[in-house]
Parts: C-alpha cells; structure tokens; sequence
C-alpha cells in the first residue's frame, strides 16, 4: 500500500492532476488576458474565488508574465498563467484554491507525458508549474 497514513486517495489525487496538467499544458492554449502583472491580470479574472498572486517559489527565476486564461483543475475553477522564462521557453503556473478535496496532497515533482510538473501549496492556493 502506497498511500501513506493520514493522506488516503493522495496518490490517486496526484496522478489525476499531474495528467490534467499535462494535457492543458501540452495544448498550449493562447492566452485570454495578457497581462505582464499579477495585480493587472487579478483585475481581469474577477470570476475567480481567490486572489492571484506570484508565488515565492518562483519569485526569483526571472520569468516574465504573458498572460492567462480560466481553467480548472480537479473541477475547481483556476487560473492558467503563461510565463517565458530568459531562453524563451514557455512555462504554464496554474492556482486554484485549496479546499478539503486537496486536503492531504504532498508536494511532488514528476514527469508526465514530457512536461515536467511541480505542485505545492502555498498561502492557502494550490500551484502547479509546468514545463516541457
């Protein structure tokens, strides 16, 4: 049994979001609001039910904001970002608020259909950053 105490269905729940992270990023969808901020693109994604924001995580990787556009993720309403980092290669930043769903999911970082994935929680959202 994979699953470790405390955290059941975690693993299931992981795979399911690396796939759909992976498909979304693999689609490469133009952006919906180009913005080169996350306070200009918050004041366009007003549907949303949390408050976007640049994770620390990567904070400091120098990547510039193209835009983004609605998504979802697990059913939950999200945001899909685009960010170039300084060769030019597109990365996707997806947020979505943490409910008890996401509950119990651990940080991981995993290959998935040639896209490297790594979700973590952070202030209450949950974040994916994708990369091929």
């Amino acid at each position: 049994d994979s699953e470790r105490v405390g955290m059941p269905g975690a693993e299931p729940l992981a795979s399911s979001i690396l796939r759909e992270v992976a498909l979304n990023h693999n689609k490469n969808l133009g952006v919906e609001f180009p913005a080169d901020g996350y306070a200009e693109l918050r004041q366009q994604m007003g549907e949303l039910d949390f408050s976007l924001r640049a994770p620390r995580r990567v904070a400091d990787r120098g990547l510039e904001m193209i835009g983004g556009r609605y998504c979802s993720i697990q059913g939950r309403l999200a945001a899909q970002i685009k960010l170039q980092d300084d060769g030019g290669r597109i990365l996707t930043l997806y947020q979505t608020a943490i409910d008890e769903f996401f509950e119990g999911l651990p940080e991981f970082m995993r290959e998935e259909d040639g896209v490297q994935i790594r979700v973590w929680r952070e202030d209450g959202l949950l974040f994916a950053l994708a990369g091929s």
